[in-house]
């Protein structure tokens, strides 16, 4: 039992600097990744960013597109307006249409 003895911590520090190597193995590629990961989620915020940017550009040409469709609209309407006046005035030198007779009105004018 005493060869048993004397190669079972052998054998358990050849495991331990095995399992050991392995370890430092793993974390050397994690923190080779990370950096990678980090810069790839950097790439991506400034991609975000820029589609926020372009969102942002495109609301601001939709709200000057409505500024312009409203001020073209307050134009026709002024254009509807003074095209009214006009058209009340020409009226006035027309004679009115006459209002539809009544019964008794029909009755009246044949006497």
């Amino acid at each position: 039992m005493t060869d048993k003895e004397e190669t079972t911590p052998s054998t358990t520090a050849s495991t331990n600097d095995g399992l050991k190597q392995s370890i430092e193995t793993q974390q050397q590629e994690q923190s080779e990744q990370q950096p990678v990961s980090q810069a790839q989620q950097q790439g991506q915020d400034g991609e975000q960013q820029s589609d926020q940017a372009q969102q942002q550009e495109q609301d601001g040409e939709q709200q000057s597109d409505q500024a312009q469709q409203q001020e073209q609209d307050g134009e026709q309407q002024s254009d509807q307006a003074q095209q009214q006046e006009q058209g009340g005035e020409q009226q006035s030198d027309e004679p009115e249409p006459l209002d539809e007779m009544t019964f008794w009105d029909h009755l009246e004018a044949l006497r």
